[in-house]
């Protein structure tokens, strides 16, 4: 049992030791780059830190280490309690995996992933799909190694508040041509709520307006960052209403981010935009045709619809001094004359379809996380104007 007890002890923080040593250790190489610039020989100084890191770049494999040494070293914990009782505090042994359990849980706090571009104090900087805790670890590791795994194409806006990409994965430069790798479909990124989910609408629908990244990005970076590149699709495409730029952005050879911008040259009279008054809006009994519905949409307040695509669209109920409304909010398909009542909480007060095809795509969009927050969202600000 000793025995045991012993092998457990000294392999646990060797498990831990290179997540323990590889930060301290580049930042020693960095120093002594540093210092000693024309020694070409300190460059295998990085070396183990490389492969540490290549090793790292694979979630499945960065999740095996670390679950392998918390293991062994929770292991050789539990066997000093067992052997010591309550001595094991006082038992030197105990610290040793003790250190390896620590060391491990604290390493995705320490890599944690720093995006290729930071914006300046002054200005709002949105990270479209930043990764989580651990995978940022993995992304960091694709920084070290100069990996890149997927690229963002940014495709246009479907509004103001909406933006849509698509992911590619494994895209390479391979002798001297692009070959994109394969397409993980096409997402929609909802400023107003800042969440990520497939785009239910078309995307040859969707608003282009490319923005020189000069005049659109730069101003609103900061300058004392690592060098940093545009991605593999460079294109600043602006928001409809002038507000927001969406561009991409890569670490040198290293992996790629998406981000969306407040645009810093917009006009002062594009700074206070006045919410347009509710105009006469045609009573739903009225509509009897997928032509009076759609013209039904077009002539409600713009401040109070969402439009999802051509066909769907999302209507809000406003302040008005005549109206007593059915529903806080109504889904729409046009061709179909599909109508989905949602209440203040945003949750469905009746529905008439009149087709499976709108109620499969109706019924996606109230599915949607993203569209689930971004109507609750609006029935209570609209809620809190007053009526």
């Amino acid at each position: 049992m000793k025995k045991i007890e012993s092998v457990v002890i000294i392999l646990s923080p060797l498990l831990a030791l290179p997540f323990l040593l590889v930060l301290p250790w580049m930042a020693l190489f960095r120093l002594l780059v540093g210092l000693f610039p024309s020694a070409s020989l300190l460059f295998l100084l990085e070396l183990p830190a490389y492969l540490f890191f290549t090793f790292l770049s694979s979630l499945p494999r960065y999740l095996g280490l670390s679950l392998a040494a918390l293991l062994l070293s929770s292991t050789g914990v539990a066997l000093v309690f067992v052997r010591e009782r309550g001595r094991a505090w006082r038992c030197k042994r105990l610290y040793l995996p003790v250190l390896g359990i620590l060391t491990v849980l604290a390493f995705p706090l320490l890599m944690r992933y720093r995006p290729a571009v930071e914006a300046t104090l002054d200005v709002e900087l949105r990270h479209v799909d930043p990764p989580g805790l651990l995978d940022g670890v993995v992304k960091q590791a694709w920084v070290a190694t100069e990996m890149s795994a997927y690229q963002y194409e940014p495709l246009g806006w479907a509004d103001a508040q909406t933006f849509v990409y698509r992911r590619w994965r494994g895209g390479r430069s391979q002798n001297g041509k692009w070959h994109r790798g394969t397409a993980e479909g096409v997402l929609a990124y909802y400023l107003d709520v800042d969440m990520v989910a497939p785009f239910e609408g078309n995307p040859e629908m969707l608003a282009y307006q490319p923005c020189a990244s000069a005049s659109c990005v730069e101003p609103g970076l900061r300058e004392k960052r690592p060098i940093h590149f545009v991605g593999h699709y460079p294109t600043s495409l602006a928001s409809p209403d002038g507000q927001w730029v969406a561009f991409t952005a890569r670490h040198t050879y290293g992996p790629e981010d998406l981000f969306v911008i407040a645009f810093l040259a917009r006009s002062s009279s594009s700074l206070s935009q006045v919410t347009p008054a509710p105009t006469r809006v045609l009573p739903i009994e009225s509509v009897h045709t997928p032509e009076e519905m759609r013209d039904h949409f077009a002539a409600w307040p713009d401040a109070y619809k969402y439009a999802v695509d051509d066909d769907i669209g999302i209507m809000f109920a406003h302040p008005h001094p005549t109206i007593l409304w059915a529903g806080a909010a109504f889904l729409q398909h046009a061709p179909s004359m599909s109508t989905v009542i949602l209440d203040e909480s945003g949750k469905v007060a009746s529905a008439k379809y009149g087709s499976s095809e709108a109620a499969e795509r109706l019924e996606a969009i109230l599915r949607n996380r993203a569209w689930q927050a971004r109507i609750q969202k609006r029935i209570r600000e609209i809620r809190s104007e007053q009526w």
